[in-house]
């Protein structure tokens, strides 16, 4: 997939007088990273990285560090981008000086063995799986980011000089490809725009993500959406409230009412996945609390993540 990236940069168009590289973040490979980078190096303007500490939160941070441009263009390797994709961010850059952070559309690229019953099932859906594939459109305009909109870090670009004071925090982020934590993106982009950045949507720098048939299974679904449960629970935190057996109680009979909603939709050919992902975000919430109970704070059964509760 890095080479696959890589080799459709080449196409990229380049506004006259823009000077680019490609930086990539090495977060400790032990593929064939290197060996791709040395052959891209003859056709690209590339650049290397090493970030040692395991987790993207950190491997975005050095990029923050490492990034050369007044402007960060970002995008994973597992993303397709058109020709003008730099050119589009470059004309929003300009056409909104005071913006900092900009965003564009992520539309669904399914892996060619993915089955037609499944391509449809899942563009049904997309409204309710959009987090979990990163597909997101707020339309074709660019604009000025409305209120409670946001993006995906897989299409986004960032003044670097703006962007460079604030961070990714660690303990949010996958942590090698095993790891489903998420919310890391987030809260840094909520950090920024709390701190009055202004932001833009540039709808015409649309860009894929690479969907493997293995993403597309319940039990898949299940862990991500948990993922996400227990995300949220770290933000926010759990306060103290009435428990069974040392667990929200409220949090555990809305689990068992989404499962057995979800067990009774999908017996009778029923809309069901939408409580199956509600019993799989309140499974990892429960799970967080599972971990905290060890070290409970006074008023909360999980300890809100610092930085949200201060805003």
């Amino acid at each position: 997939m890095l080479d696959r990236i890589l080799t459709q940069l080449h196409a990229l168009v380049i506004p006259a007088g823009v000077e680019w590289e490609v930086l990539v973040v090495n977060n400790n490979c032990t593929d064939e990273t290197d060996a791709i980078l040395q052959k891209q190096i003859a056709h690209l303007p590339v650049r290397r990285a090493f970030e040692s500490t395991p987790g993207i939160a950190h491997a975005r941070n050095r990029a923050l560090t490492e990034a050369r441009g007044d402007l960060i263009l970002w995008t994973d390797d597992d993303m397709a981008v058109p020709p003008d994709w730099l050119a589009h961010y470059h004309d929003a850059a300009t056409r909104f000086p005071r913006a900092t952070l900009f965003g564009g559309p992520i539309r669904a690229w399914f892996a060619d063995d993915v089955s037609l019953d499944d391509r449809r099932f899942t563009l049904k859906n997309i409204a309710h799986l959009s987090p979990m594939f990163g597909v997101i459109d707020f339309g074709p305009e660019v604009r000025e980011l409305q209120r409670g909109e946001f993006f995906f870090s897989g299409n986004m670009a960032l003044c670097t000089e703006a962007a460079r004071r604030f961070h990714f925090d660690g303990r949010f982020g996958r942590v090698g490809r095993d790891g489903l934590l998420g919310g890391e993106e987030t809260l840094f982009l909520q950090q920024m725009l709390d701190a009055g950045e202004a932001g833009v949507w540039v709808g015409r720098a649309a860009a894929e993500h690479f969907i493997p048939a293995e993403r597309l299974t319940p039990a898949y679904a299940w862990n991500y959406f948990a993922a996400v449960g227990r995300t949220q629970a770290r933000i926010d935190g759990i306060r103290q409230c009435a428990t069974l057996f040392g667990r929200p109680r409220w949090a555990l009979l809305t689990h068992w009412r989404n499962r057995a909603r979800a067990w009774a939709q999908r017996g009778i050919g029923g809309d069901w996945l939408p409580a199956y992902l509600a019993a799989a975000k309140m499974a990892g919430y429960l799970s967080e609390s599972d971990a905290h109970r060890n070290s409970r704070q006074p008023g909360y059964l999980v300890p809100p993540h610092r930085a949200a509760a201060d805003a």
